[in-house]
């Protein structure tokens, strides 16, 4: 229930809207319950749980104009310290900068150079502070109201935000007018953005014109391997199969995951990895520099390349990619040791040559030539 409103109104709204109330008890016992379900995993200890909500209850009579938006935010995990609760003004266009920010600090997570956030990361005042520019959906497609600051637009009507997100309603041509301008530039940039196709790295998209064909045969062996299995376990089935050298029905499981994901790059190093096994070596070359070019930062993809070109004996291809993994793991000294341990096999190259090369900073303007000659 929205703070503010008076008690005796309280006791009204909640018997008015019993069914509305009720499933906000449905939802903490399905939030509790889950989170119990979860504590059963190694990996809870280790996990950032973020709860949040796309609007408020929209039958239930609406506090002031701002309302509408204001949903929780609540960020659990097992490793806090302490409970905090901040009360600076953050929308969810500050969620992805502050998670890749987080891992970036922590764990050598790539950023791109060029992104298209609007958000900033989440406000860490207590206090309430209102210093961000949020544009506000009202409904499916139409941007109408907009934060600026401490100011709030409605409806052509300027606001103060207060806290509490009180709302004062300000009679202030000059700063509605700015206000507007501000406005105005986000809904251009909107414009050209979603129109130019900026949102989504078009190297990154999935291209559904390389799916793999797969016979009436291996769709039949396809419903017997997947047969009650859940799809995030299935490609454990496929590890398990390759381990056990049974490479054809692997290489199946391999085909159908990417074809439900083509993204699904452990997938794919596994079937890169099976293809050099059977000495397949441009086929498992070609879906390693795939993963390669998508996420630059997954470091198995490396070690199966670098086996691979040990296996045809490339070492002038295993240098360059070499080059490409140090670019990305600049401060990850285990993966560049590992990577120095699979180029000592290579009798053909001058190790200490070849360190001191993949330590000097320049940028690989060749890599997309040789993933397009490859």
């Amino acid at each position: 229930l929205e703070e503010g409103l008076h008690p005796t109104n309280t006791a009204s709204i909640i018997d008015n809207y019993k069914d509305i109330f009720a499933s906000l008890l449905y939802t903490d016992n399905s939030i509790e319950n889950f989170i119990n379900e979860y504590k059963k995993k190694p990996e809870y200890n280790n996990t950032i749980f973020i709860i949040t909500g796309d609007h408020r209850l929209v039958p239930v009579p609406q506090r002031n104009e701002i309302s509408r938006f204001h949903v929780p935010l609540l960020i659990y995990s097992p490793m806090l310290k302490k409970p905090v609760e901040f009360k600076g003004v953050s929308s969810h266009l500050d969620l992805a900068p502050s998670i890749a920010i987080m891992l970036k600090k922590k764990y050598d997570f790539i950023i791109p150079k060029n992104i298209p956030w609007l958000g900033t990361g989440l406000s860490k005042s207590v206090e309430f502070t209102s210093s961000k520019s949020i544009p506000l959906m009202k409904y499916k497609g139409a941007t109408k109201d907009f934060i600026d600051n401490q100011f709030y637009l409605s409806e052509n009507r300027l606001f103060q935000l207060q806290d509490n997100f009180e709302t004062r309603l300000v009679h202030n041509n000059k700063q509605k007018d700015l206000l507007l301008k501000n406005f105005k530039w986000y809904l251009a940039l909107n414009n050209y953005v979603t129109s130019k196709d900026k949102i989504f790295p078009r190297n990154l998209a999935p291209n559904f014109s390389n799916l793999t064909k797969l016979s009436k045969a291996e769709k039949d062996e396809i419903l017997d391997l997947t047969e009650n299995i859940d799809f995030d376990k299935l490609y454990y089935r496929a590890r398990d199969l390759a381990y056990q050298k049974n490479y054809k029905k692997a290489l199946i499981l391999t085909h159908y995951i990417t074809n439900k994901d083509p993204n699904h790059f452990d997938a794919r190093t596994l079937k890169a990895r099976i293809c050099g096994w059977k000495n397949d070596f441009k086929k498992a070359e070609k879906e390693l520099l795939f993963v390669i070019d998508r996420s630059p930062n997954y470091e198995d993809s490396y070690y199966a390349i670098l086996d691979l070109y040990w296996w045809s004996q490339d070492s002038n291809n295993a240098v360059l990619v070499s080059k490409i993994g140090y670019k990305a793991f600049e401060k990850n000294e285990k993966f560049k040791n590992e990577v120095l341990n699979k180029l000592k096999r290579f009798s053909s190259l001058n190790l200490d040559m070849v360190a001191m090369e993949l330590n000097y900073e320049e940028e690989l303007l060749g890599f997309k030539d040789f993933l397009a000659k490859n």
